[in-house]
């Protein structure tokens, strides 16, 4: 039972607004309209974007709560999950274009030795000397705030995709019990409107807070 706007949040149904859609917006509109209204999205993710995303999935591993306290197995599960995004990306990439030439091929393994050597001096280098005065108590911490109008009340957007998700919500609900529904628009509040992301880590320091 949707009631409050948490309940719509723990369902999924909110408007997000995110950082990066208000740059694109600012940045160029055709781009933000294809990306964020028209779904249009590149096949392949650009190189620099790939590494990142393997880099950032090993440096949760390096901060995980669960193994801060064993640095060494901490940075072991971050080298493997660096090399397993890696090879996700690379068989991707077979999938979708086929057995790659030569180039590509050595482009992924200088990849995988480049964010293997940063991960090796971020834990010989740079842990040692930074990280001793804090511990991780979340990584990854998904975030969403309702955003307000001028009086203070809540924002409520009735958008054709909002619409259409609030729709397909109710018939699956209702078709768990035999039944069927449907979003009687006219009548229809809308869907709170949020700010939304995520939080990298959440750190506790030496005095508890």
């Amino acid at each position: 039972m949707l009631t409050t706007v948490d309940d719509y949040i723990k369902a999924g149904l909110v408007h997000s607004l995110h950082t990066s859609t208000a740059k694109s917006f600012r940045g160029c509109r055709r781009r933000w309209n294809w990306l964020y209204n028209e779904y249009y999205y590149p096949t392949e993710t650009a190189k620099p974007l790939e590494f990142g995303v393997a880099f950032h999935y090993a440096m949760e591993k390096l901060y995980d709560p669960d193994t801060w306290h064993d640095k060494p197995t901490a940075y072991a599960l971050a080298r493997a999950a660096f090399v397993e995004k890696c090879d996700e990306q690379f068989n991707t990439f077979k999938r979708t274009h086929g057995q790659p030439e030569p180039e590509v091929i050595a482009d992924y393994a200088e990849r995988r030795k480049l964010g293997l050597g940063m991960l090796q001096y971020y834990y010989e280098s740079v842990l040692p000397k930074f990280d001793t005065k804090f511990k991780p108590v979340r990584v990854e911490v998904k975030f969403e705030v309702p955003i307000r109008d001028p009086h203070d009340s809540i924002m409520w957007c009735r958008c054709n995709d909002c619409y259409r998700r609030m729709d397909n919500y109710l018939k699956a609900e209702a078709a768990k019990t035999g039944e069927t529904d449907s979003c009687d628009r006219n009548s229809w509040i809308g869907l709170p409107v949020t700010y939304g992301g995520r939080i990298d880590m959440l750190a506790e320091d030496e005095d508890g807070w």
